[in-house]
């Protein structure tokens, strides 16, 4: 079956966006930033917002995947693509980056060696949730699970974001606080399928996602300001402006006509959606070993994030693409 260029294209622009927002963080994480370079403050938050729809953006994909699929949900084969390059990346993190440290399988199984693969702990959950959900999604009207959305909603992403916006004005309710469900949230992203794929003018959505992470975009900044030191919450992937700017470009993509892309880009677009995965994994690796050669680019924090960026994203898909025709190599790293 011949894949979506629409769903092929998103799939490259967030993994571009992931190591965007991994090579804008020692820029982030400066507090000093903000009084030595208000520009380079600015632009760094502008990257860190425009980019937040990655992570949300894959799960949207796996669930309409699934949704728009009529084939039966595979488990092992799910199992097989999903644990495999878990371990295995695991155990190759752990010996690369820690290898005086002494780990276990149980180790594994209860933190992440390197701070990007906690993706896997909540993505492998939602993906053998996912046929249970969706398949009460395409059983029962959609009126009548509406308020289940809605609970949920409120409490794993209305709540906290709410939560945090009191914060900045210096209220706090100390209960609301305690609303944190991950794995709710993210479930959202799939409960949300059916009443997302509308048909709107593009426009319409442009203008709707520019005003979404505006708004975020400035919320983040007075929240650092008023810390003195960065704050990221406004960055995490199930608050309110993240999650709803999400769907919202998910769905431009998705009724977006990109026929225009053919032959020769055609052929990368989709061979870097099918490295996708193993971009995301070898590529705090592959950072760790150009930044050990002194091949990154330390400088400006308005250049310094994106030509990192194209470094290791070009890096690391020569590297997924050569593995990617080695049978077995591909089966367990990809």
């Amino acid at each position: 079956m011949r894949k979506n260029i629409n769903i092929e294209v998103l799939r490259c622009l967030a993994i571009i966006a992931v190591i965007l927002i991994h090579n804008s963080a020692p820029y982030f994480v400066d507090n000093s930033l903000i009084h030595k370079d208000i520009l380079g403050w600015g632009v760094i938050y502008f990257y860190y917002t425009m980019s937040r729809f990655c992570v949300p953006v894959f799960f949207i994909i796996s669930a309409y995947l699934y949704f728009t699929s009529n084939k039966p949900f595979q488990y092992m084969r799910r199992a097989r693509r999903l644990l495999l390059p878990f371990f295995a990346w695991s155990v190759i993190y752990w010996y690369f980056l820690n290898p005086h440290i002494w780990d276990t399988f149980w180790g594994i199984l209860i933190n992440p060696r390197v701070y990007h693969l906690w993706f896997l702990y909540i993505f492998i959950g939602y993906s053998f949730l996912l046929p249970l959900l969706l398949s009460f999604a395409k059983s029962a009207d959609k009126n009548e699970y509406k308020p289940t959305i809605i609970l949920i909603f409120t409490f794993a992403i209305i709540l906290p974001s709410l939560y945090h916006f009191l914060v900045l004005f210096g209220i706090k309710i100390a209960p609301i606080s305690g609303f944190y469900f991950d794995l709710p949230a993210y479930l959202v992203f799939a409960l949300a399928m059916p009443f997302i794929l509308k048909k709107i003018k593009m426009i319409y959505s442009i203008v709707l996602y520019s005003v979404l992470i505006i708004i975020n975009m400035i919320l983040a900044m007075i929240s650092t300001y008023q810390k003195g030191s960065f704050s990221d919450y406004w960055f995490t992937d199930t608050t309110f402006f993240v999650f709803t700017s999400s769907l919202v470009l998910f769905n431009l993509f998705i009724n977006a006509d990109l026929s225009f892309i053919k032959g020769k880009l055609a052929w990368l677009v989709y061979k870097i959606g099918e490295c996708s995965f193993g971009i995301y994994l070898c590529h705090v690796l592959v950072t760790e070993a150009l930044f050990r050669m002194n091949i990154c680019y330390f400088g400006s924090a308005i250049v310094g994030p994106i030509i990192n960026t194209l470094i290791v994203f070009g890096t690391s898909f020569i590297f997924c693409l050569g593995c990617s025709y080695l049978k077995y190599i591909r089966a367990i790293l990809l």
